[in-house]
């Protein structure tokens, strides 16, 4: 009682997160073009590269959802991650 907080999240990400929890779907994950892009950069390695880098194959699936009208942002494109 009394307390303030000592995080708060504002802005651009929380509306982002809002208007995808909005258009998600139960059990589901779903992520922006941004982490996309930096999972399939740290995971989705090629077999080949994946020997010379020693990156392996995640323990999940990305695919591709398509696009989502957030608010104040306009059309997102958002991906699933699957197990």
């Amino acid at each position: 009682v009394g307390r303030d907080p000592k995080y708060s999240f504002i802005g651009d990400t929380v509306n982002t997160v809002t208007w995808m929890e909005r258009t998600g779907k139960a059990n589901a994950i779903q992520c922006s073009e941004e982490c996309y892009q930096a999972l399939r950069s740290e995971f989705l390695a090629s077999d080949s590269a994946a020997e010379t880098t020693g990156k392996q194959r995640p323990p999940f699936q990305i695919k591709k959802r398509g696009f989502v009208d957030v608010k104040g942002k306009g059309e997102m494109l958002t991906y699933w991650i699957e197990p």
